[in-house]
This record gives C-alpha cells, structure tokens and sequence, in this order.
C-alpha cells in the first residue's frame, strides 16, 4: 500500500471539513467515485489539473494550498 502524501491528506480533509461527498467531486472532475477514492487515498496520481479544479470546488486558494502543505511535505 502506497503512502498517502501530505496533498492528499489536505484535501481529504478540506473535503470532510466541508461535508462534500467523494462523488461530488468525482463528479466535477468527470470521472467515477471510486476513482477519485483511489487518488485520494494515493493509489492513483492527482494530475495539476485536477488539483486545480478540486481546489476551486473546495473554495480554497492555491496560494493558501501551497503555503499549508509546503510546511507539512
């Protein structure tokens, strides 16, 4: 089993915290809910295009994403 990276961890978070379902964003990405699951939990990359469009849907800022996560990588 892979180890999940600190970017996947933020945004499993940021998407609890907020009470959106894995389905909802697989949605948004137009892709299925498992395989969201899979990126999440880091058996699949997040290409920079998905981080970008996760990011937006969650309503949080790249720069602000980039400050949090830098810290913990």
């Amino acid at each position: 089993m892979q180890e999940i990276s600190a970017i996947n961890k933020y945004i499993k978070n940021a998407r609890r915290k907020q009470n959106i379902s894995q389905k909802e964003i697989a949605e948004h990405l137009c892709i299925t809910a498992q395989s969201y699951s899979m990126k999440e939990r880091g058996e699949r990359p997040i290409s920079t295009i998905e981080l970008v469009k996760i990011l937006k849907f969650l309503n949080i800022k790249i720069k602000f994403f980039c400050k949090n996560v830098k810290h913990k990588v």
